[in-house]
C-alpha cells in the first residue's frame, strides 16, 4: 500500500504540471484559458493502471481524481485545491485529499509542453512527460 501512495503522489505531481514551450510561446493568460476543463490521462506503469481525471476550473480551483489498480488492490483517489500560472510554471496547491500523499498543503510546480483544444502535455519537476486528452463534455 505504501509503494501504491508513493505512485500516487507521483501521478498528483505530473497532472498538475505546466509551461509553454511550444515555438509560439503562450501567455500565462493563455494558458490559464486553455487549461479550463476537464482532462483525462491512462496511467499504465510500474504495475499501476487506471485513468486519471484533472478539472481546471475558471475560480482557479481544480479537482483530481483517479481509479487506479496495483498488486491485486483498488485505491480511488480524490484530490482538490487551487492553481494559478505565473511566468509559464502551474503552481498547484492541496486543500483536501482523501489519501495521505498528497496531503493539505502540499504544493507543486511544473511546466507545460503543449496546451490546445484536445492536449495537454506536461512535465512534472522530475523530467517526466504525461499526455492528457480533453474531455468533451
Amino acid at each position: 500500500m505504501r509503494m501504491l501512495s508513493l505512485v500516487v503522489a507521483l501521478l498528483f505531481s505530473v497532472s498538475l504540471s505546466t509551461r509553454a514551450d511550444d515555438p509560439k510561446q503562450q501567455s500565462d493568460k493563455e494558458i490559464t484559458e486553455k487549461l479550463v476543463g476537464k482532462w483525462v490521462i491512462e496511467i499504465n506503469e510500474g504495475g499501476v493502471s487506471g485513468k486519471g481525471y484533472s478539472t481546471f476550473k475558471k475560480d482557479l480551483s481544480f479537482e483530481f481524481s483517479a481509479k487506479l489498480k496495483a498488486g491485486g488492490q483498488t485505491v480511488e483517489l480524490e484530490i482538490s485545491g487551487t492553481w494559478k500560472v505565473e511566468k509559464g510554471e502551474m503552481t498547484s496547491t492541496v486543500a483536501k485529499s482523501n489519501n495521505p500523499t498528497p496531503k493539505k498543503g502540499d504544493v507543486t510546480k511544473d511546466k507545460v509542453i503543449q496546451v490546445d483544444d484536445t492536449t495537454l502535455k506536461l512535465k512534472n519537476e522530475k523530467g517526466e512527460v504525461e499526455t492528457y486528452k480533453r474531455v468533451k463534455e
